[in-house]
């Protein structure tokens, strides 16, 4: 029997906290100057980032909750979004930073890339089993 380290708590936050972690991430290294830069750079895609990367990650969503992250889609930065803690502050901004960085700097999106794919298959592991009854054997 394997340890669900992922708990199921369902978080409600905004497009634009989630906008702040993918900044972070993208500049991870740089100065609050670098920070602002990037996010002055990344801001006008960073709806459509974090609307692909929901796509994405709703899997992991669905899988430890039974539930879709909602909305499916966002249309401002004080949109809230409702899912499991561990997406919203972990793999949703990941993957929207990854996609965000992309349009200026690849190996930055490189690295975001394989670090994303790893979390994913990660989390995706721990998915908790489930049972479903059989219709019909063939």
């Amino acid at each position: 029997m394997r340890d669900n380290w992922v708990i199921d708590t369902r978080v409600t936050t905004t497009a634009e906290k989630i906008f702040g972690i993918m900044t972070s991430f993208l500049g991870c290294n740089g100065s609050e100057d670098t920070l602002e830069q990037i996010s002055a750079r990344c801001r006008p895609a960073a709806l459509d980032c974090i609307n692909a990367a929901i796509g994405i990650v709703n899997r992991v969503n669905r899988g430890f909750c039974g539930e879709d992250i909602s909305p499916e889609a966002v249309t401002a930065f004080e949109t809230s979004i409702t899912c499991i803690g561990s997406v919203a502050y972990g793999l949703l901004p990941l993957k929207a930073a990854e996609m965000a960085a992309i349009r200026f700097e690849m190996n930055v999106a490189s690295t975001l890339g394989r670090l994303f794919e790893t979390s994913y298959r990660m989390y995706c592991k721990a998915i908790p089993a489930q049972t479903h009854t059989i219709t019909e054997v063939c």
